[in-house]
């Protein structure tokens, strides 16, 4: 009876010891020339792996500032972080340093001020962080690991990490993409072995090392739309066979995770041949991601699914709302529950706003000369045709011969005014002058968030508004000047 009294105390004393150790702060020691930083005092925050998609929680591990000191040729400042577990992080500097944290260490961050990073990777600047750091202590090493690898082969996860542009074809492309592959993986064994990073950080390191390979792969099918069955067999087969489903990788990384969402939206839409971000690409993505996941992962990628969509500026999804009422019946989670509730209400509270005529008529715009009006002043005694476009949209300019035809056959007896809804003023005017479009175009003032094309629910080009002598709207029915019917809409008004 005493031996059993006795082993289970020692094995309450043991766990103990092994939680108050992981709950010890992690302790960070800047030093830095307050001179080159234009500081008195400073120090990074340190951001969680999951950063913006943290939902609910802050970005940022709770700190606290423990002590500030001058010396004679550097300041100090001297920083607790309460991080309780072993994981990937950022040091926020630029884009973020990214690196390891080890619950309960202490280490030495030397700053410098550094306008851009030094060292470039084709033609690129590999590491996206604005000040020049260098870390000592006895883990320093394992600290330097993500910053070693950008140097080799470029900073994990970022968007064009392989360009496609760089291949002859699509299997030179998956080629690249390996290569580069192999080459992070072998000086990560190089790495690791000489300075004997513990199994613990290799293993995460290969994690988003192997989730940066997934995503480099994936990129030929959003960006160029090209379809799966185009692989070569094998990288067909690594696709189809990716799993991102470890809670243990999951939860301490951040390509390891962006990667999920990206490869199971990916392979939704290559199994539904859903169009993207519409209703049905909805459901199948969040579908998937119910059966595909372990409970843990499942909320968070759901979460990100249904916050990705929620992005859309101009649109509320027909199934979103049952989709969020299964979610809060199958997920755990108060903090993402919580997240996706308050973000759907203001979401409703933006589109479902009332916009009215006169605010959408009194909305701005500029004509080529820069001169500004609004866009009830183009309404005269005739009927007004608003072709609203862009010079990015290509059904925008396909459809132009068929409206320049309609101008000489209608000229006098209806006004046909362009309305770009381009972002980059340049952009618009580089395009005018090339189309010859020196009347009645204009630049409509803040585009796709201006009240008129909030009042409108304008969220695609090219976009047709007719209206009779009186200033009454006419429906058009989705018809475009290259139909033979919308003539005879014309015809019917002109008269």
């Amino acid at each position: 009876m005493m031996t059993k009294f006795k082993i289970t105390l020692f094995l309450l004393v043991f766990c103990f010891t092994i939680l108050a150790f992981a709950q010890k702060p992690v302790t960070v020691v800047f030093r830095y020339n307050p001179d080159s930083l234009k500081k008195d005092s400073f120090y990074l925050s340190l951001k969680r792996p999951f950063d913006l998609q943290s939902f609910g929680q802050y970005h940022d591990y709770p700190e606290k500032v423990v002590s500030v000191s001058h010396h004679k040729n550097y300041t100090e400042t001297i920083c607790q972080y309460n991080v309780t577990d072993t994981t990937c992080a950022y040091l926020s500097t630029g884009f973020g340093y990214k690196t390891f944290i080890i619950s309960g260490d202490t280490l030495m961050v030397n700053i410098n001020s550094n306008d851009k990073p030094a060292v470039k990777i084709q033609g690129k600047y590999a590491r996206p962080w604005f000040h020049d750091i260098s870390i000592e202590g006895k883990n320093r090493f394992t600290y330097a690991l993500f910053d070693s690898l950008a140097n080799v082969g470029g900073v994990l996860g970022w968007s064009g990490d392989v360009a496609y542009s760089q291949a002859k074809d699509l299997p030179g492309f998956c080629k690249l993409v390996n290569d580069r592959y192999k080459v992070r993986l072998l000086f990560l064994e190089k790495y690791s072995s000489e300075h004997h990073i513990a199994n613990t950080y290799v293993n995460l390191a290969k994690a988003e090392i192997y989730a940066s390979f997934i995503n480099n792969l994936l990129r030929p099918l959003f960006t160029r739309g090209i379809d799966l069955h185009s692989y070569p067999s094998p990288y067909q087969g690594i696709l189809l066979t990716s799993r991102f489903a470890d809670p243990s990788l999951y939860f301490k990384t951040s390509v390891y995770g962006q990667t999920a969402y990206l490869h199971t939206s990916s392979i939704s839409r290559q199994n539904t041949g859903a169009k993207p971000f519409d209703d049905h690409d909805l459901i199948s993505i969040y579908d998937l991601i119910k059966k595909s996941y372990p409970d843990t992962i499942k909320n968070h990628l759901l979460t990100v699914h249904l916050s990705t969509f929620l992005g859309n500026p101009n649109l509320i999804y027909p199934s979103f709302d049952s989709l969020l009422t299964d979610f809060k019946a199958v997920c755990k989670n108060n903090l993402y529950i919580r997240f996706l509730d308050s973000s759907f209400t203001v979401k409703k509270s933006q589109i479902f706003k009332k916009y009215t005529l006169e605010e959408a008529m009194s909305s701005r715009m500029k004509d080529i000369n820069g001169s500004a009006i609004t866009v009830k002043t183009v309404f005269k005694s005739r009927p007004v045709l608003i072709i609203c476009w862009a010079s990015w949209c290509g059904p925008c300019i396909r459809e132009m011969p068929f409206e320049k035809k309609l101008q000489e056959q209608f000229k006098g007896k209806v006004d046909f005014i362009y309305l770009s809804f381009d972002k980059n003023k340049g952009a618009w005017e580089g395009k005018s002058k090339e189309l010859n479009m020196d009347l009645n175009n204009y630049l409509l003032t803040n585009y796709f968030t201006s009240d008129f094309a909030k009042f409108y629910q304008i969220s695609s080009l090219p976009f047709y508004l007719l209206y009779d002598k009186q200033g009454q709207k006419v429906e058009l029915n989705n018809l475009r000047p290259s139909e033979a019917t919308f003539a005879d809409i014309l015809k019917k008004l002109a008269n």
